[in-house]
């Protein structure tokens, strides 16, 4: 249905020619655009309820201007400060470049080559090749370095190790090489804990077992988690990651609402379902306000990938956690993966 009113015959003013030219555009293309994009928007909300897609939107808008505050902020303010510096002094400046005979001039052309600088080295910073990298980074990279020289020893002890006791006493001293350095390379300067949840058959029920956590960390000893038996609002980061194989991460423990997320190629995620549920243990164990969950996985094949735990890492501050994290954290996911395959014991540990 048309928006525009019929207007009359074709010697009609030109104004009501331009108006009938605009409507057989609308009825032509415009419409039918327009009602592509909306059922296309719309097809995102079949399987999603609209509040969840709301909440997503409303963290995501907050989650990138959190980051790009404590990336580029101080950037900003330096290039806004020197060049509000040159827009103050500039009629100084000009007066005393006519005498440039005197001490002054170099002075304040000292400060004026400062002020350009400033502006230059901040523009420099945002769109240049860094050189310099953030102590996460640093502590990061050291630590795959570790993971790698110790998994290749692990290995090599496994491949002549013939007993099945001995083989797991140098998984579990690897896991607690493997999480002091996992907790030290997440999410910059603010502590977080790390927990290793492994799949485990028990009495025929599959559970989520806690395998090995930081020293002082918040979870019960013997920690155990049933698979089968949980209700819907029982459901957490940690029971999604492991059913789903994707991210999940809860920003507020609080709120118990959370998202999972796929990981598409580099920092990219698509959004795949939303977490509203916890997993109640005692209060004492529970003294942490964000989650982040990721799987312990490795791949059979192009496609396929055997599940065998989870790797969960929370902290006391209100959502620390950005993309970055969630690279760093499934690449130490995947490395504990590679270790367990090196056990050949999948059909004991895998789902």
């Amino acid at each position: 249905m048309s928006i525009f009113n019929d207007i009359g015959p074709d010697d009609r003013p030109f104004v009501q020619r331009i108006r009938a030219a605009i409507r057989r555009f609308w009825d032509k293309t415009a419409h039918s655009l327009w009602s592509w994009i909306k059922l296309r928007f719309w097809a995102l909300f079949d399987n999603f309820d609209l509040k969840y897609v709301a909440r997503l939107f409303i963290w995501s808008v907050w989650k990138n201007i959190q980051i790009f505050v404590r990336s580029y902020l101080s950037h900003f303010i330096a290039i806004l400060l020197a060049v509000l510096v040159l827009i103050r002094e500039s009629p100084e400046f000009i007066e005393i470049i006519h005498d440039y005979t005197t001490f002054i001039w170099y002075w304040h052309g000292f400060i004026i080559s400062v002020t350009l600088a400033t502006i230059l080295a901040a523009i420099w910073e945002l769109r240049g090749n860094k050189i310099s990298t953030t102590q996460q980074e640093r502590r990061f990279v050291l630590g795959v370095r570790n993971l790698l020289i110790e998994l290749e020893k692990f290995k090599a002890t496994v491949k002549i190790s013939q007993n099945n006791e001995d083989r797991q006493a140098e998984l579990k001293a690897l896991t607690e090489t493997f999480i002091e350095i996992a907790s030290g390379a997440i999410c910059g300067k603010k502590h977080v804990d790390v927990g290793v949840l492994m799949y485990a058959d028990i009495d025929g029920v599959a559970h989520l077992s806690l395998y090995g956590a930081t020293p002082g960390a918040h979870y019960k000893e013997g920690f155990c988690m049933p698979l089968q038996t949980l209700a819907d609002d029982q459901k957490g980061p940690a029971y999604m990651s492991f059913t789903t194989g994707h991210i999940a991460h809860m920003p507020n423990k609080a709120d118990k609402f959370g998202y999972v997320f796929e990981e598409i190629k580099g920092e990219k995620y698509r959004f795949r379902d939303h977490i509203e549920g916890w997993f109640p243990v005692d209060a004492e164990y529970e003294d942490y306000r964000s989650v982040l969950s990721v799987p312990v996985s490795s791949y059979v094949d192009a496609k396929k990938r055997d599940v065998f735990g989870v790797l969960s890492f929370t902290t006391s501050f209100r959502d620390p956690f950005i993309q970055r994290d969630y690279i760093m954290a499934l690449s130490l996911a995947n490395l504990l993966g590679q270790a367990i395959v090196a056990l050949n014991e999948q059909k004991d540990t895998r789902r």
